[in-house]
């Protein structure tokens, strides 16, 4: 057995896990130590891959394959080059379907992703190119001597793959195609680190295998313990792109019982690696008699609720405008860099304005039926695969029983498998709307105009409640130009100035129309990542930039605030309830009320996301934030006030308050089911 044979493997996973690490460094802030231990949990992936080639290798060395008589050295070169070439055909013809299939699922929405992916393409496309051009006509050869040829080869191949490994892992290409990428990349790093690994010195002596064996188990047992450590997980697998399928390839074997899980000695967070049904990654069924998740056994059955009552006949007409992608530093008051918005903030002037609000989570389904029906997400999910919607309580629903002329323009929720009929709007409108290259602005436009046709056409005179959702916002983003166009951030801003327009609009026909007695809420599903950790779009994470989001609740009764605590904006629908004087059973709403108090803390969820299963939740209390990843099994710490960015994990270096955060943050998960 051969030197390449037993550390080709354990290196190639180190590499991958040294460019995570080395774009980490910067996000998390950590040190020395954490990053050596990084280094040796990745290479302890690849040893059990080491041990396989190395066993292999013994049985064909004993007992060899018989091979057909070699040809002259022309005719072998002509074999290699074409055994080469069809290798490579069935790995083309493996991964591009599923390249196609991720690009229709994930249309690119993002210049910036648009760019990598060109480069990467050209990258892995020289990567390959230089050693097939070397094989197939051995020019080099012809050139420079053997040797030479040879460590030029090499070094070519190798200065490629470092660019391409450092462009994937960097940014939001992998974001869409992590899974294929991750196998891709070990088997090339491995290649990689096997071409500059010692050719050719077999192990003859007891004496060099043992030492050899040693320093694979060593590396083995630091690496199994720098998994278990909390920071070292965090740094290696909460925002990486490649590295939790990396080390699913490495370690998927210590899952016992395939529920996606790790045992807790290996820092998982499975209760019983034996049964499936236990495992962190289990939603918690109430009164079923068994600890799904994993946490403080199994949570009680809910008690069946009266039903909801009015205590009196107050009927203020109500308008939810929810403006899709708007995260709060969209706004000059909470941080942005343009005054994008003034109409909205003028509004806010006037009303509660909340600076402070997070989204109930980074996905536009899951904060939308947070936010009209006053539940988590946790409640209205049975299973972070199946989507079963539980409806217990939805706010149109309940108006229309209060005698509401209830409107819907444009909600998204219909394109994410919810039923038609499951909306319980009495009026629903969906275009067609104009989608047309730079007129993005338009669309918002058309909605306000179909919208003062409505408030004009009034013929019952009844109560109104209008929900409005602005699509302009999201993704493709174009607009007029109105700041400098130097980023696709900068036109993202273009297009929320052309929203503010139509708001000014709107507002001014909720005045003439509606009249005073209107409680106005304004606010957004999440928020948008422009670069920030690799990330395009939203649906990545949990960090401020997807979830921090503008609200403004005005009407009558509501004095005008500027409130800086934090609060849920998923405590929108307690709040309506509660101007409109109906009673509703406490354990019916899963939030509290954004007129009330401010909370002990905010939570947010990310059940599921289109691009990746990442399953986090976050908590807010005062200025600190926990993020906990349950598919990953991570944890971050970090205190907003000094870091507002997000970028030195505190979770190590103060494990009580994680502790604390983290059984907080899981019991509020576990009560709202």
């Amino acid at each position: 057995m051969t030197v390449r044979a037993i550390w080709a493997w354990p290196l190639g996973f180190a590499l991958v896990g040294l460019f995570e690490l080395l774009h980490q460094r910067d996000e998390l802030g950590f040190g020395a130590v954490t990053f050596a231990w990084g280094l040796l949990a990745s290479a302890s992936l690849g040893l059990w891959l080491a041990v396989v080639t190395v066993l292999l290798a013994v049985l064909l060395r004993r007992r060899p394959l018989p091979l057909p008589r070699l040809a002259p050295a022309g005719a072998r070169h002509l074999a290699a080059t074409l055994a080469l070439a069809f290798g490579l055909a069935l790995l083309a013809r493996t991964l591009v379907p599923s390249v196609v299939r991720a690009l229709e699922d994930h249309p690119i929405d993002f210049r910036e992703v648009t760019a990598q992916i060109g480069v990467a393409v050209a990258l892995g496309g020289l990567a390959v190119g230089v050693p097939l051009v070397y094989g197939a006509t051995r020019l080099l050869a012809r050139l420079l001597p053997q040797r030479g040829a040879t460590w030029t080869a090499r070094g070519a191949a190798l200065a490629l793959l470092y660019l391409t490994l450092d462009h994937l892992t960097s940014g939001p290409f992998v974001l869409k195609f992590g899974k294929i990428l991750a196998p891709v990349l070990v088997a090339a790093s491995a290649g990689v680190a096997a071409a500059w690994l010692p050719a050719g010195r077999r192990v003859q002596t007891r004496r060099a295998a043992l030492a050899h064996a040693t320093g694979a188990a060593l590396v083995y047992a630091l690496g199994l313990a720098g998994w278990s450590d909390p920071g070292t997980r965090a740094a290696l697998l909460h925002d990486t792109r490649v590295m939790p399928d990396t080390m699913r390839l490495g370690l998927g074997l210590f899952d016992g019982d395939g529920d996606g899980d790790m045992p807790p000695w290996l820092g998982g967070w499975d209760c019983d690696d034996a049964d499936p049904r236990l495992a962190a990654l289990r939603l918690e069924e109430p009164g079923n008699g068994l600890d799904d998740d994993c946490f403080e056994g199994d949570a009680p059955p809910r008690p069946t609720a009266p039903p909801a009552t009015v205590r009196a006949e107050r009927r203020p007409h109500v308008v939810l405008v929810t403006i899709d992608a708007l995260r709060a530093d969209g706004l000059a008051s909470l941080g942005g860099r343009h005054d994008a918005m003034p109409n909205l903030e003028a509004r806010a002037r006037a009303g509660r304005w909340y600076l402070r609000a997070y989204a109930p989570s980074n996905h536009t389904f899951f904060s939308l039926i947070s936010i009209l029906s006053g539940q988590r997400p946790e409640r209205l999910v049975a299973d972070p695969d199946g989507q079963n919607i539980r409806f217990t309580f939805w706010l149109p629903h309940l108006l229309a029983k209060l005698g509401y002329r209830t409107i819907a323009i444009q909600p998204p929720l219909l394109g994410d498998h919810l039923p038609f009929e499951e909306l319980r709007f009495e009026e629903l409108y969906l275009g067609p709307w104009d989608y047309d290259g730079r007129n993005r602005g338009g669309t918002a436009r058309q909605r306000v105009d179909l919208v003062e046709h409505l408030m004009r056409d009034r013929p019952d005179g009844r109560p109104v409640f209008l929900w409005l959702h602005l699509y302009d916002a999201h993704a493709f983003h174009e607009a007029h130009d109105r700041f400098p166009p130097a980023t696709t951030e900068d036109v993202y801003h273009n297009e929320l100035f052309w929203i503010d327009l139509q708001l000014a609009r709107l507002f001014r026909a909720i005045d003439e129309h509606l009249g005073p007695d209107t409680i106005l809420a304004v606010t957004s599903d999440h928020g948008e990542s422009f670069g920030t950790r690799g990330a395009f779009g939203h649906g990545h994470g949990l960090h401020e930039h997807e979830i921090h989001v503008p609200l403004l609740l005005s009407g009558p009764g509501i004095a005008a605030d500027r409130v800086e605590a934090p609060y849920p904006v998923g405590g929108l629908v307690p709040a309506i309830v509660d101007l409109l004087g109906v009673e509703v059973p406490p354990h019916k709403l899963s939030y509290p009320s954004i007129l009330g108090p401010p909370p002990e803390h905010v939570v947010a969820e990310s059940p599921y996301t289109g691009d990746e299963r990442r399953w986090d939740a976050a908590i807010v209390r005062g200025t600190w934030k926990l993020s906990l990843s349950r598919a990953r099994q991570t944890l971050t710490l970090f205190d907003l006030a000094r870091d507002p960015g997000e970028r030195h994990n505190l979770a190590p270096d103060d494990p009580a308050r994680t502790h604390e955060l983290t059984t907080t943050l899981r019991r509020v998960l576990d009560r709202a089911r």
